[in-house]
């Protein structure tokens, strides 16, 4: 029923929310412009999935909701950026979950723009990671 689908869908939305929130002073911390650049980037797209998974969670009934895990502590800038790749794994294998319970055509084509979507996060997060290691 949709109770399932809401929570899978409001688990992917906090890890969306995690990025927007946590993520900006972070990115005003990095001195290369090029990577700022890629992550404020990034920022952005998330707050595009969260809207698009809000909507979605409304049509099957729900009430987005979420919750912010706290960024792990101790960790340096590319530990950080490390933790955001298993982030972006763990949000596009909720949206994997989420696709065979879609019962619309529009709800289907989101969910698999956002699969992709999520995967291209972690490319993106490996090439600054490979760039700020040099």
């Amino acid at each position: 029923g949709g109770g399932a689908r809401v929570a899978i869908l409001n688990a992917a939305l906090g890890l969306e929310y995690a990025t927007i929130v946590q993520f900006p002073p972070l990115i005003n911390s990095c001195q290369d412009q090029e990577s700022a650049a890629k992550l404020q980037w990034l920022v952005m797209d998330s707050l595009r999935h969260a809207n698009m998974v809000s909507n979605h969670i409304k049509r099957w009934g729900g009430e987005p909701e979420w919750t912010l895990k706290p960024l792990p502590q101790g960790e340096d800038f590319l530990g950080l950026l490390e933790y955001q790749k298993v982030l972006e794994m763990e949000t596009s294998r909720l949206y994997e979950v989420a696709l065979p319970l879609s019962d619309n055509p529009e709800m289907e084509r989101d969910l698999k723009t956002l699969i992709t979507a999520e995967q291209k996060h972690y490319s993106i997060l490996e090439d600054v990671i490979a760039r700020l290691s040099r």
